[in-house]
């Protein structure tokens, strides 16, 4: 589940990622209705669901007869938190996927960072930051890890390492390059692992969501974002 949004009084769309089929839209009337097939808990951000619905080619929006959660995720929506990175993760992934066909490794990855996020214990704080790291790789613009003392400045049009600032302002300067080539040494192949970092986890975050808007057309801003900074100072 990546989003709904309010049609009328009485119905809904929303957007969820599906394994068959990728992004899909579908039209969902009487929410709070005893007979809805879908309810007001399946719009948790993030939610896994199992639907069952008829692919009709010439509508831009379906319908959907069955809905179950096939891995339930709690910790998503009581842990403060985590509720925070979720509805963060949520926007991205629906600002970031254009696709309307299948892509099984984009959503295995998915899948696999809601159960590990859900089920983290402690120090979520950096998940953010491999998420978006790990993404970019599956949207393919994960950026190249050649930094040295020599190569220190990130270049977002080339998306690697640089010997000396670009003659434009889409680059990180030289201590959030070195943060970056940090980060991508743990994240670009590997598991989540919270670390210390000189930077701020919110500059990093927004170094991050700025390349990906220099790589993704009309990605926009992120307003859940606000979210997280205020999360993080809690």
């Amino acid at each position: 589940m990546l989003h709904h949004l309010r049609y009328d009084d009485h119905s809904l769309v929303i957007k969820i990622y599906t394994r068959q089929g990728g992004m899909k839209s579908f039209m969902v009337k009487g929410l709070h209705k005893k007979s809805s097939v879908l309810r007001p808990s399946h719009l948790q951000p993030l939610g896994l669901l199992d639907i069952v619905y008829e692919e009709k080619p010439r509508q831009s929006l379906q319908y959907i007869r069955e809905a179950r959660f096939y891995h339930p995720v709690f910790d998503l929506s009581a842990d403060h938190l985590k509720t925070g990175i979720a509805i963060f993760l949520t926007e991205v992934l629906y600002r970031a996927i254009r696709e309307e066909e299948s892509n099984p490794a984009l959503y295995s990855f998915i899948e696999s960072t809601v159960i590990l996020l859900d089920s983290l214990m402690d120090h979520p704080g950096m998940f953010p930051i491999w998420f978006l790291i790990r993404l970019s790789g599956y949207l393919g613009f994960l950026p190249l890890n050649n930094y040295s003392a020599e190569y220190c400045y990130f270049d977002f049009e080339t998306g690697r390492f640089q010997q000396y600032p670009p003659p434009h302002l889409n680059y990180l300067d030289q201590d959030q390059s070195e943060v970056l080539s940090n980060h991508l040494k743990l994240y670009a192949k590997g598991e989540y692992t919270p670390v210390e970092t000189k930077i701020l986890k919110t500059q990093m975050i927004d170094a991050l969501l700025a390349y990906y808007n220099y790589h993704l057309p009309g990605f926009g801003q992120i307003k859940s974002h606000h979210v997280l900074h205020d999360v993080f100072r809690a």
